[in-house]
This record gives structure tokens, sequence and C-alpha cells, in this order.
């Protein structure tokens, strides 16, 4: 009774992909969010759902090769792309505020230089004035 039992993994075995077979179908359980979200992408895009599932997945494996090959972690790629995203903002002039209020998630907006600039007529907000149905959000220039 010393026998261990061999157990193998969930689901069925993986099965070898046929020569010669250019498509092969895949099924998978996913959450409805990620559903309604590939949907979503799949109706935009014009595409089906298996395209946009297809798509995704090579995606996927393109970011997974660039992190392997990098040694970096998704948050220090995302981090460079942030980086040079704000360089190139900052470049065509444009200014990153600091936005504190429910509808800025970010906590920011990028504001282009045509609309920082007073427009004839146009008469700026005096202090603790607020446009009718707004609601009280802060804006602070980003330091640099």
């Amino acid at each position: 009774m010393d026998e261990k039992i061999k157990r193998r993994g969930p689901g069925q075995p993986v099965k070898k992909v046929p020569r010669g077979k250019k498509r092969i179908q895949v099924s998978m359980i996913l959450s409805a969010e990620i559903k309604t979200r590939v949907d979503d992408v799949a109706k935009r895009n014009g595409r089906t759902f298996s395209q946009t599932g297809e798509m995704l997945v090579e995606r996927a494996l393109a970011v997974d090769d660039v992190l392997r090959e990098t040694k970096l972690t998704l948050e220090a790629l995302e981090a460079i792309a942030r980086e040079k995203f704000e360089a190139e903002m900052i470049r065509r002039g444009y200014t990153k505020l600091r936005v504190r209020g429910p509808q800025f998630p970010r906590g920011f907006v990028w504001v282009s230089p045509e609309a920082r600039g007073e427009r004839p007529g146009f008469k700026p907000w005096d202090e603790g004035e607020q446009p009718p149905g707004e609601v009280d959000v802060r804006i602070e220039e980003e330091p640099k």
C-alpha cells in the first residue's frame, strides 16, 4: 500500500497539433467581464470573436516574449512607455494637470496648448466660482 497514486493534471491531456492543419479549434472558459470586453473589441474592429481572441492571444504572447527577453516586469515596461508618452506630450506643448475628482480616476489630464490660452471673450472663473452643474474639482499644475 506504499504505492503512490499517480495523478494527472486537470482537464484532458494535451493533444498534438496535426500536421498540415492551419487552424485548430480550442475551447476555454472566460469570465463574463473578459467575454464582454472581447465582444466589444471584435464589434469595434468588425471582426469575429475568434479572430479577435486569436489577435489578443498573439499580442499577449508577444508581450511575454519582450518581458522575458528584457528581464523587465510589466509594471517597468508600462513605466517606460508612460515616460516616453509624457516626454512626447510635453514636446508637443501639452501641460499635465493634476485633477482631483470622481470623474478623473487617473488623477490628471493633458491640456493642449490651444486650450490653455485664453480665447477672446473667455473670462476665467473667479476663486470659489463654479460652472452650474459641475462638481468641485481642484486642478494643480504638475510639478516639473
